[in-house]
């Protein structure tokens, strides 16, 4: 199972919630990506945090992508997670 968004928000605190909110969609859609949704929100979160506050003319931007493999329903082989998180003019 695999997931794949981006967001923008006018600060970081925007872009971590609408990260949470993309989150819960994708668990809802497939639940088994409850398993890492705390994992990549507090990753996600993590990069976010590194950037700089947008001026008025930026946005901060994030691209996320994950997944899990399995071979038994439940029994995790892989798990992924891809974030980009950067300032962009809106």
């Amino acid at each position: 199972m695999s997931y794949s968004f981006s967001i923008a928000a006018d600060d970081k605190d925007g872009a971590t919630t609408k990260v949470n909110a993309e989150l819960g969609k994708v668990v809802v859609s497939q639940p088994y990506h409850a398993a890492d949704k705390q994992a990549a929100a507090d990753a996600a979160a993590a990069f976010i945090g590194v950037l700089r506050d947008p001026a008025d003319s930026e946005a901060v931007s994030v691209s996320m992508s994950g997944s899990l493999s399995w071979q038994e329903e439940g029994s995790f082989t892989g798990a992924s997670v891809n974030i980009s998180a950067y300032i962009a003019r809106k």
